[in-house]
């Protein structure tokens, strides 16, 4: 009986790392999806590639991959097609983290002009409010670990993610949303400047029509669930409309 034991421990243990590199692999897999494709849209839309692409990609990727994970919540609730999705969240939410952080280091040192601060003190806003999410990010990341979880206990640790998450997005999105809303409104405005495609919008709009489709779906909840199903295609179809609209000003 103790070496059945100790081989149905082996197994589940066995089990639970195979499933766990999984859930990474597929993570994984979006994440670069998502980064990639910025990169791809940055190309092409300016007619260049460079480390500044590479940078702002990581920067949106990162943003996109919170907003996913705001999402999985709500739709696992209303659409049981998404039940299965819930268990991404965390590797998610690490490899966001990840991201950004690598978008904080490119950011500062290697395509920093005024030096690593020169940002915090020329637009301290845009600066310290993009800090202030990967700092909440990491700390998300260092109680993501087992032991620490078990040491906080499930019902605080919970409550730390739901707020961190949330208090994260908004963060990195009011860093974005300050910092590109000079590019956004002169491109609005008819100024593309010297791109490859001027009649493409900037990446980091489209980006941000997707964040506020995640918070508006998070709102619609505040009305109940059989308001939210009904708002949340609502809402996507908002979002699909006016991006393909961006294309066609």
């Amino acid at each position: 009986m103790g070496m059945g034991f100790h081989s149905r421990g082996r197994d589940n243990a066995f089990y639970e790392m195979k499933e766990a590199l999984r859930q990474y692999f597929i993570a994984g897999s979006i994440s670069v999806t998502i980064t990639g494709g910025l990169i791809l849209y940055l190309t092409a839309r300016r007619g260049y590639f460079d480390l500044s692409i590479i940078n702002k990609s990581l920067a949106s990727g990162s943003l996109v991959l919170l907003g996913i994970v705001l999402l999985l919540g709500p739709l696992s609730r209303f659409y049981s097609r998404f039940d299965n999705w819930i268990n991404y969240r965390k590797e998610l939410g690490i490899l966001a983290f990840l991201t950004g952080a690598v978008h904080v280091y490119l950011s500062m040192f290697p395509l920093a002009r005024r030096g690593p601060f020169g940002l915090y003190q020329s637009r301290p806003l845009v600066a310290y409010s993009g800090l202030l999410g990967l700092v909440i990010m990491a700390y998300l990341f260092i109680i993501s670990f087992e032991k620490l979880k078990e040491k906080i206990g499930m019902a605080k640790w919970w409550k730390m993610q739901y707020w961190g998450a949330r208090i994260t997005v908004l963060a990195i999105f009011i860093h974005m949303a300050v910092f590109k809303y000079p590019e956004w409104n002169a491109w609005l405005g008819g100024e593309a400047g010297k791109l490859a495609r001027p009649g493409w919008p900037p990446a980091s709009l489209l980006v941000a029509i997707f964040i506020s489709f995640v918070l508006l779906t998070r709102l619609s909840e505040l009305f109940g669930a059989k308001a939210a199903r009904f708002l949340t295609p609502v809402w996507l179809g908002t979002a699909i409309v006016t991006s393909f609209l961006l294309f066609n000003l």
